[in-house]
């Protein structure tokens, strides 16, 4: 079946409020939905299958990472987002790209609702006012550090760094972070801080931690 794509999304503020008092939630270990970054995923199971057809047209879900303990509990904060892509399996399945549209902090689970898979009630995280000129020359420093790093990744890398450079720069640590936070402690941070400036400076952290580390490895060899 053909890949269906909706219509470019502009986040008005009261609608995503009131998409906050009953969320879709599609919990996944080791993964979570990033600012400004989105999320390819497959979704077989029949519970979800049901929740991409009820959000598809429309409707918000979020994707918040589960706790390692394995009794379903999820961190608090991800995105709320919009299935920007979706392409229906012949089996039912379904594979959709997700697209952030606001960072959130779940509040609670609700309980007692009609849907097979999991709701919760949100609030929608504010940015504070940035100077861009500062996201931009953080932009520019993150290129300078990664180019290294790609280079030896051969055609891949390349590739990479082709797609980083063409973008605005105010964005690429926003597209670099899910590469570098791995740590869910470094993404819960990374999702509640509210300075966007702050966040692009926690991506350069960890990417530099991500090069030390590749430095201490290859002296070791």
């Amino acid at each position: 079946m053909a890949t269906v794509y909706s219509d470019t999304f502009q986040a008005d503020p009261l609608v995503l409020r009131s998409a906050c008092d009953a969320l879709a939630l599609f919990p996944l270990p080791g993964t979570v939905l990033l600012p400004g970054s989105a999320l390819p995923l497959h979704v077989f199971e029949p519970r979800y299958r049901q929740l991409v057809q009820d959000v598809r047209e429309g409707g918000f879900l979020t994707v918040p990472q589960l706790r390692p303990d394995g009794d379903g509990a999820y961190f608090p904060y991800a995105c709320m987002g919009k299935i920007l892509a979706h392409r229906e399996l012949s089996d039912g399945r379904y594979n959709i790209l997700v697209q952030p549209v606001a960072r959130i902090r779940l509040a609670e689970e609700l309980l007692g609702l009609p849907q097979p898979y999991r709701m919760g009630r949100a609030e929608v995280l504010e940015d504070k006012p940035f100077i861009p000129r500062d996201l931009e020359r953080l932009g520019a420093r993150l290129l300078a550090l990664i180019g290294p790093m790609l280079g030896g990744m051969g055609e891949r890398g390349v590739e990479i760094r082709r797609g980083l450079s063409s973008m605005d720069l105010a964005r690429v640590a926003e597209a670099v972070a899910p590469y570098v936070l791995g740590e869910s402690d470094d993404r819960q941070a990374y999702i509640a801080e509210n300075d966007p400036v702050a966040r692009a400076v926690q991506v350069e952290t960890a990417v530099l931690g991500v090069m030390a580390a590749m430095g201490a490895g290859a002296g070791d060899a």
